[in-house]
């Protein structure tokens, strides 16, 4: 489909099993298509989360996201400062001043605000800037309907995460249509707003207590 970058799931496992996944993964996509990947909070202190991932870096990964819980600000920061893999955290941080924290620390090297946790819209923007001001890129987490606006707008933001079928993010059932995917890239879509509009066949097919 084009996409120049992929990501996979890590810490379920053993680090050396992890890094055999790790490995294959890199066999399977090239040494062209950027590799993440993505803890999930699965290590529960810094120095477990150093030797997994020191273990993945020779398949060049482009990140490690949420390493350990994401308010253990110190056990991030020694990560960071400890592998040459970038260390990914924000997406459920709600406030412009926790990324103000997240900065300060040093705990991360690229910042994943959620529209829909951090305020919305306008206060996504708010933490890009800030970001920005202190040259830390930022990709958004989930919600690409949402987000694919906003990096399109913003000059530091680098990637858009995009999910193919709704096994995991269920949300795309709700709506008449999905975004268009042309050349490994989305098309900004072109509808008022967001550009997405709800099926209410499907909302009333999925609603437990009736639609309002």
């Amino acid at each position: 489909m084009g996409f120049r970058a992929v990501k996979m799931r890590v810490g379920r496992l053993s680090p050396e099993k992890d890094a055999m996944r790790v490995k294959a993964c890199r066999e399977a996509i090239g040494p062209d298509v950027k590799l993440f990947l993505d803890a999930n909070n699965a290590w529960d202190d810094a120095t477990s989360a150093i030797r997994a991932i020191r273990m993945f870096e020779e398949y060049e990964p482009g990140w490690i996201e949420e390493p350990v819980m994401p308010d253990a600000l110190e056990a991030s920061a020694a990560i960071a400062a400890a592998v040459r893999t970038p260390v990914a955290t924000g997406e459920i941080e709600a406030t412009r001043w926790g990324f103000q924290e997240l900065i300060h620390h040093r705990a991360a090297s690229i910042l994943q605000p959620d529209a829909a946790v951090c305020g919305g819209v306008t206060e996504w923007r708010k933490i890009a800037a800030l970001a920005a001001a202190h040259a830390i890129p930022v990709a958004p987490h989930w919600f690409p309907e949402i987000h694919v606006h906003l990096t399109a707008a913003t000059p530091n933001a680098i990637w858009v995460e995009l999910f193919l079928d709704t096994t995991i993010f269920n949300f795309p059932r709700l709506l008449k249509s999905s975004l268009e995917i042309r050349d490994g890239e989305l098309v900004l879509p072109k509808e008022p707003g967001l550009g997405i509009e709800l099926d209410e066949k499907a909302v009333a097919r999925y609603s437990v207590d009736g639609w309002r």
